[in-house]
């Protein structure tokens, strides 16, 4: 949503879909990110597979900002911690992305994943835009690393 709280997904690996609620302590906010720097979160999801999940968590501004093709990319830290049913913490999830406000978007980073199973990282920092006329916007083979399930994606005009 505008704020951009996480009001749905679906996970292809687990073939499971997750919605937001039923609460919602404290809302996720882009605004109050921007504006003051900083943000806290906590709420919960409902996956029609895992039952209900609790997030808390926060993201802040670092400074660490970027540019790509003339597009400033401002630096953000983050931290959010996922709880199950039970309570018990479920996993973990730290490390830096990046807003551009004036589309009001997140865009990944590098993340350490942690959990009983160990610790995964990833990072899919962007690397480059491709805008209307350029070389490979709307290109159906990625450029990049990218999953073939969001190259596939159909696109109409």
């Amino acid at each position: 949503d505008f704020e951009t709280q996480w009001i749905e997904s679906f996970n292809l690996g687990t073939s499971s879909r997750n919605t937001l609620g039923p609460t919602v302590t404290d809302p996720a906010s882009f605004t109050e990110l921007v504006e003051e720097g900083a943000d806290t979160f906590d709420f919960e999801t409902t996956s029609d597979r895992f039952g209900t999940t609790r997030f808390v968590g926060s993201d802040y501004l670092t400074g660490n900002d970027i540019v790509i093709d003339g597009v400033t990319l401002l630096g953000t830290a983050f931290e959010v911690t996922a709880f199950a049913p039970d309570g018990t913490e479920d996993f973990r999830v730290e490390g830096q992305e990046f807003i551009v406000p004036e589309w009001r978007t997140f865009m990944s980073g590098i993340r350490t994943i942690s959990s009983e199973n160990g610790e995964t990282e990833r990072n899919n920092t962007p690397v480059d835009f491709a805008f209307p006329g350029e070389a490979g916007f709307l290109a159906v083979n990625p450029i990049y690393d990218c999953s073939v399930v969001l190259s596939s994606l159909e696109v109409t005009q």
